[in-house]
């Protein structure tokens, strides 16, 4: 369980995640996506993807980053992209390393959507609203005119 370590004791969370889309071309010619977060490199969380693939099917498949991005809501950010894409959820016959946040069929655009919106949320969301004073705009004749003692 997210969150626990083994022992079930509740762990410390990190300041920040990453939250990724991978695309895999698979032989068959089928396209998943892979939508998940690690507070590692990346590339780590990729190799052991890969691994486990290659146990399971005998082939690495190639795989494509298609987003990634830090974020202080790594976890509550891949939550609801996997509870967004539910409907593109991907049945394998094999236990690959991830398999229940990989997807097919999906609207690609769609998904990148959701993704950079809430990544532009965030980005919204820590900085601080700026309050611009706007002078009220009034006509010439109502100006007073300015009186310069010399």
């Amino acid at each position: 369980m997210k969150g626990y370590n083994k022992n079930g004791v509740k762990t410390k969370r990190k300041a920040r995640g990453t939250v990724y889309i991978l695309r895999f071309d698979l032989r068959s010619g089928e396209v998943v996506y892979k939508i998940g977060m690690t507070t590692r490199k990346l590339l780590w969380r990729i190799q052991e993807i890969i691994a486990s693939y290659y146990y399971n099917y005998g082939y690495i498949p190639k795989v494509t980053p298609i987003r990634q991005g830090k974020s202080k809501y790594y976890i509550e950010m891949e939550s609801e992209l996997l509870k967004k894409s539910e409907h593109w959820k991907y049945n394998s016959t094999k236990k690959i390393e991830g398999v229940t946040e990989f997807r097919t069929g999906v609207n690609t655009k769609e998904l990148i959507n959701w993704y950079d919106g809430m990544i532009t949320r965030e980005l919204w969301a820590e900085h601080k609203a700026v309050t611009v004073n706007v002078p009220k705009m009034v006509s010439v004749d109502e100006l007073e005119p300015i009186v310069l003692d010399m």
